[in-house]
């Protein structure tokens, strides 16, 4: 029984490299000026090698241009055109956001009004332009814990980490990390530092690797340095998992003059589902103790063999 649940999670986890990428969000940005000339600029995450199927559809006033500006940026497709129209009615659609994981994030800057922004969602993937809002800073929350729940490579870190801590280690471990990947998360989004996003994802994997071996040593009553002092491990590789966190954050940029707010309420979002993932592991673990269905020890070699494979397979992956 235990080998099936281990073969279905490592399945689970493996098929999340095709979706791994769809959930970072694409992003539309408008700038218009005082007499409706308008500046577009669509991002599109690049999935497996290919380019998502979306595209924005503005009202039919808007007449789009014959020839647009493309380029690759990372693992971002960028186009740009520019258009005439008020943009003051009507709605702006992004056809195929249904078919996707991924959200749409779209800030439209007027000239001397509040800069708007919105999350589109497959479930809702169209703007009213009629009933403009303000700058919705909860959006960056939002995708702040989207990108935390569903980076299976985070989550399976901090799982990692739970592993190798004492109860009374969790508060300071976490907190540890947290400081971590806030650092080089802000550092990133402000521009200070800018590395490229191949190394970075082939190091993260490589991360729950090396925990997953940490987790084995103490199960077998071994130490070492990370066993030690946790809290070392978690800083380090924080500030390793903050340029992971960056990605998303870049892909649909900081509003001007509110950079240090918005990157804040992103952090707050990371924040909140790395707290939810936490919380439904411990009320799991919890539950299967009063429930008796598997032994402490079957549990924690099942997940560091989940753990161990899992991250084994995504660095030759992101090797090869």
């Amino acid at each position: 029984m235990m080998r099936w649940f281990l073969c279905f999670l490592i399945a689970y986890f493996a098929t999340q490299n095709a979706y791994a990428h769809e959930v970072r969000p694409a992003a539309l940005e408008i700038d218009q000026s005082a007499d409706n000339q308008i500046n577009v600029s669509w991002k599109l995450p690049i999935t497996n090698g290919k380019k998502l199927k979306l595209f924005p559809i503005f009202p039919d006033e808007c007449i789009l241009p014959d020839d647009s500006q493309q380029k690759i940026i990372g693992g971002v497709i960028v186009e740009r055109w520019q258009m005439s129209c008020a943009l003051d009615k009507g709605s702006i659609t992004i056809a195929g956001l249904e078919n996707v994981l991924t959200d749409v994030f779209v800030r439209i800057k007027r000239s001397g009004q509040d800069e708007q922004i919105s999350v589109l969602r497959p479930a809702d993937n169209a703007l009213d332009l009629s009933e403009p809002e303000g700058a919705a800073f909860s959006e960056y929350i939002a995708i702040g814990v989207e990108h935390m729940i569903f980076g299976w490579d985070h989550l399976l870190f901090v799982l990692a980490l739970l592993l190798i801590v004492s109860p009374r280690q969790i508060l300071w471990v976490i907190t540890a990390f947290t400081v971590g990947h806030s650092i080089t998360l802000g550092l990133t989004a402000l521009g200070v530092l800018s590395l490229p996003s191949g190394p970075i994802e082939l190091l993260i994997a490589l991360s729950i690797f090396c925990l997953a071996i940490e987790a084995m040593r103490k199960l077998k009553q071994g130490t070492s340095i990370a066993i030690e002092y946790p809290w070392i491990i978690a800083i380090a590789f924080g500030l390793l998992h903050g340029l992971g966190f960056a990605g998303a954050l870049s892909d649909i940029g900081l509003p001007k003059g509110n950079e240090l707010w918005a990157l804040a309420m992103f952090n707050t979002g990371i924040e909140l589902g790395q707290i939810l993932f936490i919380i439904a592991a411990a009320s799991l673990y919890t539950l299967n103790g009063r429930m008796a269905w598997l032994s402490e020890y079957k549990i924690k070699i099942g997940l560091i063999y989940l753990l161990g494979a899992v991250g084994a397979y995504f660095t030759l992956m992101r090797i090869f």
